[in-house]
């Protein structure tokens, strides 16, 4: 089995998208699919956050052991970042980073499947804090500029994919932890970061097809992310009233885009320097162990 656990922000939706398009291929090659709409059942994913979150002490993942013995395939992929989505500062109280990826492994250790190979999605510090901002901002109320979000809700000795990587290989070994990152969108493409993905199960996906929608998760304009800021100020207690919102940001962004409206980039300058400081050369040994032959800014070679 073939687990994609995110991290979130780093090209999750864009694989994703590749599996689900190509499901029928993946059977045909003897690999059954688990996507999102698959895993992302309450079930499911409940007691992985509550356990992740430090709200239990208790392990469960019957839920997802059972769906994966349901699989008639001799190779089962998985792909679903709700295990690594804390990891998106913001979702309490504390300024947070990837501290709860000791909890992740606990949670993957009680899978007991000894075949089990980890894929895990990487980005550039500063450019991941840049989208996980996006993303609290359309999906999760945020009403605070970058740079005082940062400030606020990002623990930034706490940001290491390097750390990451290496707990994770502690537990489950070198050879069974795979690493792909974000930028090599920048030197290849889709269809390359998804075969590379997949490389673990030894799919060849030559002829598989690129999917019909050209974004798969589209970072908001800056129009939009403004218009956001101001309806995020206003109080929604409920989920249906949550979606709500999200389906009205949804609707301005594409009408301004529609209207050349350019993607919001907040600026990254003084963040870029802090992560380049900390992180460069963790993110430089990662690179030359995981992925040595592909060229990209993930250890901060260009800004």
């Amino acid at each position: 089995m073939l687990l994609h656990i995110g991290a979130p922000k780093s090209a999750t939706s864009t694989v994703q998208q590749w599996t689900s398009t190509n499901r029928i291929r993946l059977g045909r090659s003897g690999i059954k699919s688990l996507i999102p709409a698959s895993l992302r059942k309450p079930e499911i994913v409940n007691p992985f956050l509550r356990y992740v979150k430090g709200e239990t002490a208790e392990i469960d993942v019957s839920a997802l052991k059972a769906l994966i013995a349901e699989a008639e395939k001799p190779k089962v992929l998985a792909s679903e970042e709700t295990l690594t989505n804390v990891f998106i500062p913001g979702y309490c109280d504390e300024a947070t980073g990837f501290g709860a990826i000791g909890r992740v492994a606990d949670l993957l250790e009680a899978l007991e499947l000894p075949g089990l190979e980890i894929l895990l999605t990487v980005r550039r510090q500063d450019r991941y804090l840049r989208s996980c901002y996006g993303h609290r901002v359309k999906r999760n109320g945020e009403t605070a500029e970058f740079d005082d979000w940062v400030a606020r809700r990002v623990d930034l000795e706490a940001l290491s994919w390097e750390a990451v990587t290496e707990t994770l290989e502690a537990r489950f070994g070198a050879e069974r932890v795979t690493v792909v990152p974000f930028e090599m969108l920048e030197s290849a493409d889709e269809a390359a970061l998804y075969a590379r993905c997949l490389a673990p199960l030894g799919a060849d996906v030559s002829h598989h097809l690129a999917p019909s929608e050209p974004e798969a998760n589209a970072t908001l304009s800056e129009t939009a992310t403004e218009i956001a800021r101001v309806l995020n100020r206003l109080p929604v207690a409920t989920r249906k009233a949550q979606v709500a919102r999200i389906e009205l940001l949804t609707r301005i962004h594409d009408f301004a885009t529609a209207l050349g409206d350019p993607p919001a980039r907040p600026g990254l300058d003084a963040v870029t320097e802090l992560c380049r400081a900390r992180y460069a050369e963790g993110n430089a040994r990662l690179a030359a162990r995981k992925f040595p032959d592909i060229a990209s800014s993930f250890a901060f070679g260009s800004a």
